[in-house]
């Protein structure tokens, strides 16, 4: 009984419990965390809406968080926010939302540096959604990214990594430091012409870093 009654208390203290249905036009996969080295340490859902009558996707926006426990809860709404639904279904875009359940006070760069499994779980999330959704062209679509915070650095990120899927990326208060040797200037300088090429492949690409001040 005592085990049974701390197991009630800890599911009803969870911060990332999910309340929020995901029926049709939404969609979610969750994945759990890794202990092992390079992957993701927490545990991850994404959430994606699909603009009901689009046939075939054209692209998937990102509504990506920031840093901490409230930033992080933010995100299990992001997919149900109807203004981002408007600039997804203008352009046949589907909206998708990441909730990565860091713990409060825990590194924000096990998730929002995506080397350490954040990218992997990204794309994974695509794959199994496309075949939830009936959008297998969800796992080759370019992305337009958006991040807040350390959603900016994941996003930052991600647009060095593969110059080659990003059509646009918005960083606000949140972008890789340039002391990052790991990512600075090597990945930039290496992947520079294919951030330009995608100019032809998507039509419109930038890059914009905002900060609050």
């Amino acid at each position: 009984v005592a085990a049974g009654s701390i197991g009630s208390v800890s599911a009803q203290e969870s911060p990332y419990a999910i309340k929020l249905p995901a029926d049709p036009p939404y969609f979610r996969v969750r994945y759990e965390g890794s202990t092992q080295a390079g992957e993701l340490a927490y545990p991850v859902s994404f959430t994606i809406w699909i603009p009901p009558q689009v046939k075939t996707l054209r692209g998937v926006v990102v509504h990506q968080h920031g840093c901490g426990e409230g930033s992080c809860k933010s995100g299990q709404t992001g997919a149900f926010d109807l203004h981002w639904q408007a600039l997804a279904r203008k352009h046949d875009c589907a909206l998708l939302s990441p909730v990565y359940e860091q713990p409060e006070k825990a590194d924000c760069q096990l998730w929002c540096d995506p080397r350490k499994g954040s990218d992997v779980a990204f794309q994974k999330s695509l794959v199994d959604l496309g075949a939830l959704t009936g959008h297998p062209e969800l796992s080759t679509i370019p992305w337009a990214l958006w991040g807040h915070s350390g959603g900016g650095h994941w996003a930052g990120g991600m647009t060095l990594l593969h110059p080659d899927r990003v059509a646009a990326a918005w960083l606000r208060s949140g972008a890789i430091a340039a002391a990052d040797s790991e990512f600075y200037p090597t990945f930039l300088t290496e992947n520079i012409f294919h951030l330009r090429s995608s100019l032809f492949s998507y039509g419109p690409f930038f890059i914009f870093i905002h900060y609050s001040l």
